[in-house]
């Protein structure tokens, strides 16, 4: 039965995994949607085709004649050789940039350097800010060139005339950008906006890790404790589910309190900040106890469901924890069950929390325990 048991943990996370590089596959079919390619690295060199975006960050960056980058190209580094077509915008931040015989850049390209040294093709509009700039008789450029340089030769016979930077609407909006040279400023250029789910997500899951471990020291260090408390979770959820919320009322009305005797008696509201500090630890201490004890009920109750009845209890916290956390996650995706989500977890925090008080911390049991701890 343990290898089933086992076998059946292994097919839900093959299912999850698979579930996730669909969605993923999905949303890169969606119109609008593109990929990018990032690189850190102390040298980088592209060989061959790259079918998205490219973002590298390197020393010296080197785009050799037989690359091709299908979509737009940001580099930033000290040295950056352009040898390759870009069907796309590029964009290169850098000391010395190369854009050489055998380039061809479909769009526009934005250049902040010291020397910039162009003899390929730019079919787009090019902004250049820089030291030096050398544009060789072999350059074609197809659109406007707006440059501000100290040293400006152009070696174009037909070529049009270059426009100052500052005629450029391009260059109000990138000036800030020139900072960034200084390689103390280059991961600010790293700026990735992430939407509002993400960072729930993402601050979700760095809080189920914490609780993880949380759960597995409290297992180890204070099994008795946690024994006990499990025990009163499982016996007694509508008591402590009243008593949890009785806390919960006593909590916010001794806050409110506190909060009018500052107010209007400041003596007195401050020689009860310490004791309002020590209470609201004890209160925190309870919850945090509950909800680990919560999680060891919810691990368990699944594995059971799977019929393995032998895991150990660190595997259970793991397993309660990461389960509770993919509920919360799928059900904050829709405002209806969002709200499902939060009330379950506000029910399971104070059923966790009225163990706890219930038990005084786990000091005193109620009946014999269904986990075996430590």
């Amino acid at each position: 039965m343990r290898r089933k048991g086992l076998i059946i943990l292994a097919l839900m996370v093959i299912g999850i995994v698979a579930l996730a590089n669909a969605a993923r596959h999905t949303f890169s079919q969606q119109p609008g949607f593109r990929s990018t390619q990032i690189n850190l690295e102390d040298s980088y060199t592209l060989y061959g085709p790259v079918p998205e975006d490219l973002v590298v960050v390197a020393e010296t960056v080197d785009l050799q004649a037989d690359s091709r980058v299908d979509g737009n190209v940001a580099l930033i580094g000290s040295q950056v050789d352009v040898s390759g077509p870009v069907a796309g915008d590029l964009t290169v931040m850098a000391e010395s940039v190369n854009i050489y015989d055998g380039a061809h850049i479909e769009g526009n390209t934005t250049l902040l350097a010291d020397a910039v040294f162009v003899e390929g093709q730019i079919d787009g509009t090019l902004h250049v800010r820089s030291s030096i700039l050398d544009v060789t008789e072999t350059a074609a450029i197809g659109g406007q060139v707006f440059a501000c340089s100290d040293e400006l030769t152009d070696g174009r016979v037909d070529g049009a005339g270059i426009q100052s930077c500052e005629e450029s609407d391009l260059w109000s909006s990138t000036r800030t950008l020139e900072t960034l040279r200084d390689p103390n400023f280059v991961l600010p250029l790293l700026n990735i906006t992430i939407g509002g789910t993400a960072i729930a997500v993402l601050f979700t899951a760095l809080g189920s890790l914490a609780l993880s471990g949380l759960s597995i020291l409290a297992v180890v260090i204070f099994p008795r404790q946690i024994s006990h408390i499990e025990e009163a979770v499982r016996t007694g959820s509508r008591g402590l589910s009243g008593t949890g919320l009785m806390i919960v009322a006593l909590a916010a009305g001794v806050t409110f309190a506190l909060g009018l005797a500052v107010v209007v008696v400041p003596v007195l509201g401050l020689v009860l900040v310490p004791v309002y500090i020590i209470a609201a630890l004890l209160f925190c201490g309870m919850a945090l106890a509950g909800w680990i004890t919560v999680t060891l009920v919810v691990g368990d109750v699944l594995l059971q469901r799977i019929n393995m009845h032998t895991a150990p209890p660190l595997i259970i916290a793991a397993i309660g924890n990461i389960t509770l956390l993919l509920a919360w996650n799928l059900l904050v995706l829709h405002p209806i069950t969002r709200i499902i989500a939060v009330a379950a977890i506000a029910v399971l925090g104070i059923v966790g929390l009225g163990a706890a008080f219930t038990t005084r911390m786990g000091t005193r049991p109620v009946h014999r325990s269904y986990l075996v701890q430590g």
